[in-house]
């Protein structure tokens, strides 16, 4: 909801110096071991006891009345003296109640539609594009990977909508992009400058990496790569194919995450239509399939996609391509010891030296030629933790942890990066 676990015990401490009637109305810390929703439990346990210490006051509020008065007048007009004030008082109450009742928001309520998770887990009962959002081999990201969003796509979110934006490897793909814009629409060379983009991307050390279902972030297949960078030069130089590109991942995130996402339309009639129409849009023409119903569109593709501005000279990314990247402070790399890799950042470089602060606090300088580029963690790898106790990494989160298998069976959870070493 917003809160930290700590400040709901600052709260709750403040609270305990109230009287003793506010403290019998306000919830206690929750005890379960629950890692979220403790803030949502601490609230449903404070309504609670609100209602029952009202209900309790006024029963006996009307006991006290009712004895007060059977003492001056007779009992029997008093009980329907209050019976009469009550149906008074309850017949509206009841009739707003049912008018609310019937209301979408009231609608939602009584469903626990309202309550359910913006980002909930796409499969194949919830999503037509679950197969575009299967979980996959994850990793942990870095600054200098390119992220693609799949929960931000509608403005709504304010500033989560732009975040990644400033994400430096973004920024630095979205650079490259442009050295290399130009009219692609109908150039039979287009999947070319595409490879050769992302061979130099990630001959810097650099990955492209797609958030799942689970808010986790995976790698994505040279395909897909190659797809989502042939995009990006495409929109490059025409802003309204890029227009039309934002308006299509805006309407599939209402599909997936809207109000409406579990009926059928939007499950699956709605996202079958705009992936048909991406796929025509961000096709060029001399490989689009040659058929009735898309000579119209095609017509119109023509004329509504030619770019907005001449070509701009390519830059040859050729001559770069089998240079191995230099190192740099702030780098992070791994050095081999023991049979082990050690992961840590270069704080300075010295000449054919390099001083590296490892992940354990201790710094050590060292030659450059000793170390390698350190690469996110990636489920599958055998990785050694502790004494020398090897494991399998079964999952890697978005928040830098890890799940690992050990060969006994058991897992372990909640593993920070910081406490494991590769063995390969």
């Amino acid at each position: 909801m917003g809160f930290r676990l700590d400040e709901l015990e600052w709260f709750l401490e403040r609270v305990s110096e109230k009287n003793i009637l506010i403290q019998h109305m306000i919830g206690q810390f929750p005890v379960e071991e629950v890692t979220e929703g403790r803030w949502r439990e601490y609230f449903h346990e404070t309504l609670e006891r609100c209602m029952l210490t009202t209900l309790a006051a006024y029963g006996i509020l009307v006991l006290l009345y009712i004895f007060i008065a059977s003492a001056f007048s007779g009992g029997i007009t008093t009980i329907c003296r209050i019976f009469k004030m009550n149906v008074v008082i309850g017949i509206p109450f009841l009739f707003i109640l049912h008018h609310v009742s019937t209301t979408p928001w009231g609608v939602d309520i009584l469903t626990g539609k309202i309550h359910e998770s913006p980002f909930a887990k796409l499969d194949s009962g919830t999503s037509i594009t679950h197969e575009l959002m299967r979980e996959g081999i994850t990793t942990n990201p870095f600054a200098e990977d390119m992220l693609l969003r799949s929960r931000y796509d509608v403005e709504h979110v304010a500033g989560y909508f732009s975040a990644l934006n400033y994400q430096p490897g973004n920024i630095h793909l979205s650079r490259m992009i442009a050295d290399m814009s130009g009219n692609y629409l109908h150039s039979p060379v287009l999947n070319v400058v595409a490879d050769q983009i992302i061979t130099e991307f990630e001959n810097e050390g650099r990955r492209i990496l797609r958030q799942n279902g689970n808010g986790d972030w995976s790698i994505i297949s040279s395909a897909q790569k190659s797809k989502f960078v042939q995009t990006m030069l495409l929109t490059e130089s025409n802003p309204r194919l890029m227009f039309v590109k934002k308006q299509l991942a805006h309407l599939l995130s209402v599909c997936k995450l809207g109000h409406n996402r579990n009926t059928a339309m939007f499950r699956k009639h709605a996202q079958v239509m705009l992936l048909s129409l991406e796929q025509s849009v961000f096709t060029r023409q001399d490989q689009l399939v040659s058929t009735m119903a898309l000579k119209n569109f095609n017509s119109y593709q023509q004329h509504l996609f030619t770019p907005l501005k001449r070509p701009t000279a390519h830059r040859s990314l050729t001559a770069n391509l089998d240079q191995k990247p230099l190192f740099s402070t702030g780098d992070r790399v791994e050095m081999y010891f023991e049979s082990s890799w050690y992961a840590g950042r270069i704080t300075e470089l010295r000449g054919t030296g390099s001083t590296v602060e490892f992940n354990d606090g201790s710094v050590e300088t060292l030659l450059t030629r000793l170390l390698r580029p350190f690469v996110g963690y990636q489920t599958g790898e055998f990785v050694v933790i502790d004494d020398d106790t090897v494991g399998n990494i079964s999952t890697v989160k978005a928040n830098g942890v890890v799940t690992l298998d050990f060969g006994d069976g058991r897992p372990e959870d909640n593993v920070s990066i910081d406490e494991i070493r590769r063995v390969l």
